[in-house]
Formats: structure tokens, C-alpha cells, sequence
């Protein structure tokens, strides 16, 4: 039987509970006033017909906290959150981003200094072949791990549509075999590849990236509020309201639903046991 998640305690609560963590250093609250220098349907609808790049631009210079790299590809470090037991997820180790298939020459060597080892692709079969391969950096292997429906379009939408759809898409990260086998082999080659530098990605890096930082995360047995505070930077990546905290509930909530427990979830749902959880907490921790 696998060990249990020491630490991963609190990963599970009602969709009411609103327990929020610190935010992390050089990182203010956002007032009303600031979260509507950013038009969202406008930031929403660029992002739609692939304007990634061009959506993040109108973002306000104040909303990049330390962890961002290069907040136009929402690049950023998972390094440095802290665990129940007091160790920190050490940096410079696991990169999440969005999509690198159309990065310019800048943001191509902001990546090629992080020489990340292995690039991980989350995007669906058909959202690759439309807007195309990786650009990877120098030494980068790429691994393919598909998540999510074949058909581009709703995937699109969902941005303008947060509440059901999304919802629902959160549910099936943890209900889908496809999804669980994609999120598991992520997790199986990050413990084997050690702290030779792992970054993956989605489309935007927000909700597939998203989920696989929050399970990451809840793995590393970093408390749930910190976890909701690293997803939530993509708001401020998009200088609006994409990211919410009710997906990470939904999710966990199918987890507690279909499998009762998280460990249960990681060991069978995943396929990540007890020897490759012990390796990511080895290695991607340190007092």
C-alpha cells in the first residue's frame, strides 16, 4: 500500500469555505479599481482567436509577483511555497507556462536560459495541430500528454463561459481516464527526471496547468490556501478573472466523491506510487 501524503491535509473543502492564504512577497491585493484597467471580455476574446501574446500586453505592469519569469507566456516558478512540515519546494526545478508553440525571439530566450530538461505538453491532439508544435529550447525533450476534448472550439469558449462549462472540465480531470493517465505520466517522468529543470504547459497555463500544479502542490503536502494563491496568479497574468478558486473545489470534490481520499487518488487514479511520490518529495523539497 502506498504511503500516505503527510502534510496534504486541508486539500478538501466545501465549496463555501473561501480560506485564503498570504500572498506572497511584492504581491498586493487587487482593488476593484485595478481589476478593471483590464477590459475582460476584450483581454477573453483575444485570447479566443490565439491572441495570447497580445491579450497579456494590456495587462498593467504591477500585476507580475516574483514568481513570474515572463509574465506574457504566464511563466512561472513553483518554487519557493512552503509545506506543512516546513520544507519549500525548492526553485529553479518545475516551470508551468502557457503554450510555447508561437513565442517570439524574446520570450525564446528568456526559455532557453531555463533549459528546462523535459517540456511537457498538455494541449489536446487537435489544439496542437492547429496552432502547432513547441518552439523548444536548446537540449529540451518534448513529452506529449493530451488533455482534455479533441475539439479546439469549446476549449476556447470556456474562457467566456466559467461557470458550468468549466466546472465540469475540472470534474473530468479526476473522472476521465484519459485526463487522469495524461496527469499521471507527468508526475511519473517529473520523479524520474530529477532536478534537471521540468516545465509543461496548456494552452493558456491556466486551468490543465493549473490543475497539474494544484496536484503537484496538494502532493508536496503544501496547505490548500497556498495552493489557491499559485493558481490564481493567472489573474494577474491576464489582468482579469479567469482563474478561480470553485474549480480547484470541483476537482477536489470529485476526488473526495470518487476516490475518498487524495493518496487514493495519486496511487490509483494517477499510477503514481508510493517510491515515485517519495522521489518528488526528495527532490523537489528542501528545508
Amino acid at each position: 500500500m502506498h504511503q500516505p501524503l503527510h502534510g496534504a491535509a486541508g486539500w478538501f473543502r466545501h465549496p463555501g469555505d473561501r480560506a485564503q492564504g498570504p500572498r506572497e512577497k511584492g504581491q498586493r491585493a487587487m482593488t476593484r479599481s485595478d481589476r478593471l484597467r483590464v477590459d475582460r471580455r476584450t483581454v477573453l476574446r483575444l485570447f479566443a482567436v490565439g491572441g495570447l501574446t497580445a491579450a497579456v500586453a494590456h495587462a498593467p505592469a504591477w500585476a507580475a509577483p516574483e514568481s513570474f519569469i515572463d509574465i506574457t507566456l504566464n511563466l512561472r516558478d513553483i518554487g519557493g511555497y512552503a509545506a506543512a512540515d516546513g520544507r519549500r519546494i525548492v526553485s529553479g526545478a518545475v516551470y508551468r507556462s502557457a503554450a510555447l508553440s508561437q513565442v517570439n525571439d524574446e520570450q525564446f530566450a528568456v526559455l532557453t536560459k531555463l533549459r528546462p530538461h523535459t517540456v511537457a505538453d498538455l494541449r489536446s491532439t487537435q489544439s496542437r495541430a492547429i496552432h502547432g508544435p513547441d518552439r523548444l529550447p536548446p537540449g529540451s525533450v518534448a513529452l506529449l500528454a493530451p488533455v482534455g476534448d479533441p475539439d479546439p472550439a469549446p476549449a476556447r469558449n470556456k474562457l467566456a463561459q466559467p461557470d458550468s462549462d468549466t466546472l465540469a472540465e475540472f470534474r473530468s480531470y479526476v473522472t476521465s481516464a484519459a485526463n487522469r493517465a495524461a496527469f499521471g505520466q507527468v508526475l511519473n517522468t517529473l520523479s524520474a527526471s530529477g532536478r534537471s529543470g521540468y516545465l509543461y504547459h496548456c494552452n493558456s497555463g491556466t486551468f490543465v496547468t493549473g490543475w497539474t500544479t494544484a496536484t503537484l502542490m496538494t502532493l508536496l503536502g503544501v496547505p490548500r490556501p497556498s495552493v489557491d494563491t499559485e493558481f490564481l496568479l493567472s489573474n494577474e497574468a491576464y489582468g482579469a478573472t479567469v482563474a478561480r478558486t470553485e474549480y480547484l473545489d470541483a476537482a477536489f470534490a470529485q476526488i473526495q466523491a470518487s476516490y475518498q481520499t487524495f493518496d487514493n487518488y495519486i496511487a490509483e487514479g494517477l499510477g503514481v506510487h508510493a517510491a515515485a511520490v517519495s522521489r518528488l518529495r526528495d527532490i523537489l523539497l528542501t528545508r
